[in-house]
């Protein structure tokens, strides 16, 4: 071969490597582009499957969510803002607690899923049948501590005992009022905001006085003013009232969990033994029915792929 035809051969040669070369780099270009393209696609569907999440906290609706059986499924209505087309499921897992799933998905089939556990956080009322800054003689006598459940009510055996009366007469509000982290305006502000759609449970706050006659309330029920219960008034759940409760003509029973001012009876009213009972089962019932969902502590959001 002359050296002319071994010249030629070899910039053939250089030219077709320089092109192997080019060819491999646009390749590898290439498939950085399209892996960074996915990868903000599948940070763009976390954040928006993360934001799922935090909506469906923020916006819990206890007269919906929290009447949930254990093991039975929801799915939240379509949401908006950076939650937009994730798709959030809630299941109750037992009750206190609910596994929150949230998925997102674009047009070419990539998906995100993200999943919680979280606690529904309730009223906390501390175990007494009666709290309070004074009571007369006959509130004293009918005020027990044996924890019973309501009358007509299928609740776990127990032999827990929490005081029947306790009084606290210098009490403020701020320490007579508090539940756990709430305090008075706080429970208002949580009571108002929950509207007429309710269940069987309910949680009502009146903003003056009140009064219940006969019948049978089952719930929360929050009072700013005065309140009276006669007619044998049967109430199953938490009474909480900011002035003073009174017991009239016919008297009444409670089985739960009663916070006031005062607490007396009128009008030379004998009520029986045990009118005023500590219940855990209806407490924990009212608590949990308007309970908010907290996620667990050290329990990350985590994602399935």
């Amino acid at each position: 071969m002359s050296r002319r035809g071994f010249v030629l051969a070899a910039v053939l040669f250089a030219l077709v490597l320089l092109a192997a070369l080019a060819s491999l780099a646009l390749f590898s270009a290439l498939q950085e582009v399209r892996i960074g393209r996915n990868a903000a696609a599948q940070a763009a569907l976390r954040g928006s499957a993360e934001a799922g999440i935090a909506e469906a906290l923020a916006g819990w609706d206890p007269a919906t969510m929290n009447g949930l059986r254990p093991g039975a499924l929801a799915r939240l209505p379509a949401l908006a803002g950076p939650a937009s087309g994730a798709v959030v499921e809630v299941r109750r897992l037992n009750e206190q607690l609910v596994l929150l799933r949230s998925g997102a998905s674009d047009a070419v089939g990539a998906r995100q899923v993200v999943q919680l556990v979280a606690r529904l956080s309730g009223l906390e009322v501390r175990p007494a049948a009666v709290r309070a800054r004074s009571a007369d003689a006959v509130i004293a006598a009918a005020a027990s501590g044996a924890d019973s459940p309501p009358s007509g009510w299928s609740c776990p055996a127990t032999a827990d005992t929490a005081p029947g009366l306790v009084l606290e007469p210098g009490a403020g509000d701020s320490a007579l009022f508090r539940f756990g982290a709430m305090d008075w305006n706080g429970l208002v502000a949580r009571v108002s905001s929950l509207g007429t759609a309710q269940d069987s449970v309910r949680a009502v706050y009146v903003a003056g006085d009140s009064e219940l006659v006969s019948g049978r309330f089952v719930g929360l029920l929050v009072v700013e003013g005065n309140l009276v219960l006669r007619g044998g008034v049967a109430v199953n759940g938490i009474v909480l009232v900011h002035g003073s409760l009174a017991f009239g003509a016919g008297g009444a029973t409670v089985s739960g969990a009663v916070v006031a001012s005062q607490v007396v009876a009128l009008q030379s009213v004998n009520l029986s033994s045990g009118a005023l009972s500590y219940s855990s089962c209806s407490t924990d019932l009212v608590a949990l029915a308007w309970g908010y969902p907290k996620p667990l502590k050290n329990t990350p959001v985590w994602g399935v792929f």
